[in-house]
């Protein structure tokens, strides 16, 4: 349970350091749909793909090192913060 405390205040603090850096909610949608259509031609219906297909894609996407991070992933600040 401890853990389920520590991601949410994690990810409420994602959230505030994305608006507080000037990004739009806008701007966090489009970057996001921009990385999906490499998966996801634009007017690609995902009906076609398994939820285990898309699973994957959201592990690759989540799993990706981000600049904003000094190019650490998500999960290893997470870990930091839990294990810190």
């Amino acid at each position: 349970m401890a853990n389920q405390k520590y991601t949410a205040e994690f990810q409420e603090e994602a959230v505030r350091q994305v608006l507080d850096r000037g990004y739009s909610v806008k701007e966090v949608a489009e970057n996001t749909n921009r990385l999906l259509r490499q998966y996801f031609p634009k007017g690609q219906s995902i009906d076609g793909f398994t939820q285990r297909q898309l699973n994957a894609v959201a592990r690759e996407l989540n799993e990706r090192p981000r600049q904003t991070l000094n190019f650490s992933t998500p999960a290893e600040i997470l870990n930091g913060a839990l294990t810190g």
